[in-house]
């Protein structure tokens, strides 16, 4: 039977970071972050940033890692004000992110 690591806590990260995207205003967050470039530096920049925490997975449903590790309630608040510092540290280190993108008909569209 095929077992994997799984970083759980990047799985947590990224869940969190997308409601709460979800929830930022569309400018500057939503599409700096819609950018897959500037996407991986945040995730890289909270991860950075925290302890992660790996399961050994056994078989081919790496779902059910996000079910088995509980994070208490103070890490997982660290992790979501973390995610909210760092939306604006990673636009204020990369100040060229809006050259990656051009507004025509109200959205956005993406070129490197």
């Amino acid at each position: 039977m095929n077992s994997q690591n799984i970083n759980v806590t990047a799985l947590v990260i990224a869940r969190n970071v997308a409601d709460t995207l979800a929830d930022a205003p569309e400018y500057p967050y939503q599409i700096a972050f819609s950018i897959p470039y500037y996407q991986h530096k945040l995730l890289v920049y909270i991860l950075n940033r925290v302890r992660s925490h790996y399961i050994v997975q056994q078989g081919e449903a790496p779902s059910q890692a996000l079910e088995t590790m509980r994070y208490f309630a103070e890490e997982l608040a660290n992790i979501e004000a973390l995610i909210q510092e760092s939306l604006d540290k990673v636009l204020e280190a990369e100040p060229d992110w809006e050259k990656h993108i051009e507004i025509s008909d109200n959205s956005p569209v993406f070129y490197r």
